[in-house]
Order: C-alpha cells, then structure tokens, then sequence
C-alpha cells in the first residue's frame, strides 16, 4: 500500500517513460549506514514504481544519513531510481556544491527523463551553480525537446546573462528544435531579445511550425516594445495557413496598442475563414480600445459573426470606440441568444451613450423588456455610464428590489452603486 502522506514530489518522480539506457549496478559503499545500505539493495531489486515510492519516502526520512546511499543511486542500472536520487537530493535541501559531480553526470544520462528530472531539481539545491549552468549550456540541444525546454527555464532563473548570449548564438543553428529553444528562451528573458528582433521576426517565416510558433510566442511576451515588427506581422495576416495568420494576430494584439496599420489588419482578421482567427482579431481589437477605430466597419459587420466569441468581443471593442454608428447594430445584439453577447453590448451602448444620447433611449427602451437577459445586458450598459446613468436610479431601485430575476437585482445593485448616490 502506498503511503498516502507521501510528498507529492516523489510521484512527479515517476511520471514519464525511460527511453532507454542502463548503468552498471554497484554496492553500497562502506560509508553508508547498514539500515540504509539496506534498503537500497531492495530498492535495486525491486525498482517497480510502488516500491519506489515508499522507499525513496524512507530515504527522505532519514536526512543527511540517506546522502551516501542517494549518490550510489546516481548509478543505479535501473533509471527509476537514478531519476529518484536527483529529487531526493533537491527534497533534502542538500548543498550543489558537494552534489555536483553525481548531477552533472546525470546530466548526461541516456534516459531523458533522468536528464529532465535532474534540471528541475537543481534550483532547489543550495548553490552555487557554476558547474551546472556550464553542463546545461550543452542541454540546450539536447536531441529531447522537453529536456531543451527544462534547460531553458532553469537557465533563465540561474543566469539570465549568460543564457541571453547562449540563445542569441542558437538563432543561426541548423537544428529548428534549437532553434525554437533559443527563442523560447529569449521570450522569457524579455528585453534581452530586443537586440534580436529582427532576426525573431524573421522566424515566423521558418519552415519549421514549432520555430514559427515560438517565434510568433516571444513577439507576444515582449508586447509594445517589439513594435518594429508591426510591418512584418500585417503581412502575414494574407498566409495560407491558418496557424499562421492565427499567430499574426495574436501577437498583433499584444504588440500593437495604438498603431493605425494594425488596427486595419486585425480588422480584416475578422473576415478570416478560420474562426479560431476571427475569435482572436476581435479579442485583440477589443484590447486596444479607441485605438482601433480604423476597424469600426469589420467590427459592426463582426456583430453578425456565428461565432459568440467574436460577436462579444466586436461589441467590447465598437463601445471602447465610442462609434455612433454601430448603435442599431449593437441594439439587435440585446437580444442575442448568447448571455456573453447580451453582457457586451449592453456594455458598449453605455460608454457610447456617455457622448451619444440616442444610445440613452436604446437603454432606456431595453430596462423595461420582457425578456430578463435584455433587461440585465441594459442594466450593465447603465452601470457603465458611472454618474451619467443617474436618469436611471429610479427604474434600477425597481428591478433591484423586484425584478423576477435574481441576477438582474444583483446586476442592478451593482449599477446603482457605480452611478453612485443620489
């Protein structure tokens, strides 16, 4: 039976499959304790995943005593093990230093889930780190992608520096899983990558998917400050291939806050054939607040989308706006069989009513529906308007106190309060 009380990091111990390689197996040395001793030699006869468990738990247990016996399981034929040794070393808060050779030659070991376990548990060994940040520059490209991926997330907590100069240098590799660790790596360091811009940019026209996908990922983490690639990105909102477009438009969204031209190419977005894309164009439209005016007409005729997602969003986006225009459209919309739908464009016909009265007497019509979601979607629109909404105050006090619906007082409570006393 398993021992329910067990830290949950002995289980993460165990998930994953070896993928080959073995080691010789050797005794304990003299140096470990006879009852440690002990339990290792059943450990190596019986190194199934339930044994493993309770035993490495036992180790654990018994502290710095269990240290002798956890760095001959470093050479363990049975890979389970080995993998069990580097977590227990981290879960004892042993020192690196006096660990590093067993890790380092972990590192190295033929079973890529012995190699990804050793990564992850070298932050939470006590340093320093010196010989372990040197043999992960070397996992960098390792022919696994999650042990890549796990060198690359490590780096980045141990030495930023170091790693921004490694990842600069993997751009021009041969290998696209190099490649695509380089950038990842540099989107998580952030303002590193900008010397490099270009040469990200560049990547989202790599033949490999998962380079384009990392690359299209950075541009998103580094926001606004990866403007300069606006240009290149509206013009890959045109590919053929959805996965394409769809990572323009999402990394469009996020870098472009206040440009024109990218406004204009998310808006065609909205007429994509690919909904997933469409979705994503009016999320980022709705991001960007009046900046993305430039798209008012793509917005008003997404209102009509079959997808909810990008009718909601299209809504969100027309009433940052403040776009007269889409009025009428927006009205239709209070009666969308979407709740989301409903939410947003009530919303919108508040702000826009802010400037705009005939937005007003939409609202106004719409507090006194039949329908209890029209009434909600107007009553959010009021709430919107803050102290302009005060016309209102006497028709909310009505449907808060008693309106058949429990979420339509609630949501006219809320209203109230926003427009304040009075």
């Amino acid at each position: 039976m398993i021992d329910r009380r067990c830290p949950i990091l002995f289980f993460v111990m165990l998930a994953g499959c070896c993928d080959g390689g073995s080691r010789p197996a050797q005794r304990p040395t003299d140096g470990v304790e006879p009852r440690v001793a002990a339990l290792v030699r059943q450990m190596e006869r019986e190194a199934g995943p339930r044994s493993a468990w309770n035993s490495f738990h036992a180790l654990q247990s018994m502290g710095p005593a269990a240290l002798p016996a956890l760095k001959q399981l470093t050479r363990s034929k049975e890979a389970v093990l080995r993998r069990g040794a580097a977590r227990a070393f981290a879960a004892l808060g042993a020192s690196a230093e006096a660990l590093m050779p067993q890790l380092l030659g972990l590192l190295g070991d033929a079973d890529r889930e012995v190699r990804f376990t050793t990564i992850h548990a070298l932050p939470r060994l006590r340093g320093p780190y010196g010989g372990a940040v040197k043999a992960l520059r070397g996992r960098l490209r390792d022919g696994a992608q999650k042990v890549r991926e796990a060198a690359v997330e490590v780096l980045v907590r141990l030495a930023p520096k170091q790693a921004a100069d490694w990842f600069r240098q993997d751009l021009g590799q041969r290998d696209p899983g190099v490649r695509a660790t380089a950038i990842r790596g540099l989107g998580l360091l952030g303002p590193p990558a900008l010397p490099v811009l270009n040469q990200i940019t560049t990547a989202t026209h790599d033949p490999d998917r998962i380079v384009r996908y990392e690359a299209f990922d950075t541009l998103v983490r580094l926001g606004p400050s990866a403007a300069a690639a606006i240009p290149a990105l509206t013009g890959r909102i045109d590919d053929q291939r959805a996965t394409v477009r769809l990572g323009a438009i999402r990394a469009l969204g996020s870098v472009a806050t206040t440009q024109a031209p990218a406004a204009v190419a998310l808006g065609k977005g909205l007429t994509d054939s690919d909904e997933r894309v469409r979705d994503a164009a009016g999320a980022a439209l709705a991001s960007m607040g009046a900046a993305a005016a430039p798209a008012s007409a793509a917005l008003v005729k997404a209102l009509d989308d079959k997808s909810h997602h990008t009718r909601a969003a299209a809504a969100q986006a027309l009433g940052a706006i403040g776009a007269m225009d889409a009025i009428k459209p927006l009205t239709g919309r209070l009666d969308d069989t979407r709740f989301d739908v409903v939410l947003a464009a009530g919303e919108a016909l508040g702000h826009i009513a802010t400037a705009h009265p005939a937005a007003i007497a939409v609202l106004r019509r719409a507090l006194s529906s039949t329908r209890p979601q029209t009434r909600e979607g107007a009553v959010v629109g009021v709430g919107a308007m803050g102290q302009q909404g005060a016309w209102a105050r006497t028709r909310l006090k009505k449907l808060a106190d008693g309106d058949d619906s429990v979420s339509v007082r609630k949501s006219a409570t809320r209203a109230l309060a926003a427009i304040g006393p009075g």
